[in-house]
């Protein structure tokens, strides 16, 4: 069966930022970092659309966080979330107003 159309996905997950404002955090608790928070919303896209072998290519939307994070190139991340992506198109653009 041929699709007269194509179809596009998209998908996001929003994950908690443990900060002072949250009753979750604790100062003298480790917090997890970078990594950690672009993995589980790789997975948990990943688990909303199906898998890894759905995405033809791979957008990170993000705020400045070469500045915050000292890490600009955040579309090399992807492979970590799944190695299913490895190899696919991506690309980070600014999330900024």
């Amino acid at each position: 069966m041929k699709l007269r159309k194509k179809v596009y996905m998209v998908a996001g997950y929003n994950t908690i930022s443990m900060g002072s404002g949250r009753k979750e955090f604790h100062p003298k608790k480790p917090r997890p970092g970078l990594e950690e928070y672009v993995k589980e919303a790789g997975e948990n896209v990943l688990k909303a659309i199906g898998g890894a072998d759905k995405v033809d290519e791979c957008v990170m939307g993000n705020f400045i966080a070469a500045r915050y994070n000292r890490q600009g190139n955040m579309a090399g991340f992807f492979p970590m979330i799944d190695k299913g992506l490895t190899f696919k198109p991506c690309i980070r653009v600014e999330g900024a107003c």
